[in-house]
């Protein structure tokens, strides 16, 4: 098998890195070329490719927000005031 043909087809665990780097949209065209390949061929990767994908869409779709440094600090002396009581 000629070189380049080899390095279309990944691992497994190339498979996930490559999967959770097209999550965040930081895989390259050839990677997800990579991860299509290998997800016709292995049922468990194409399962957690699957996940991935249902995952990401409900983090979207829940339009989480992260807390600003103060609201966390505020929380952090509730939190302290509370478990001295």
């Amino acid at each position: 098998m000629s070189q380049k043909i080899k390095s279309i087809f990944i691992s497994c665990s190339d498979s996930v890195q490559c999967c959770d780097r097209a999550q965040y949209d930081e895989a390259t065209i050839f990677e997800k070329i990579k991860i299509y390949i290998h997800i016709a061929i292995c049922k468990a990767c194409r399962e957690y490719t699957n996940k991935n994908v249902k995952l990401t869409k409900l983090i979207k779709k829940s339009n989480l927000k992260a807390c600003t440094k103060e609201e966390k600090e505020k929380w952090e002396k509730e939190i302290a005031r509370e478990a001295k009581k």
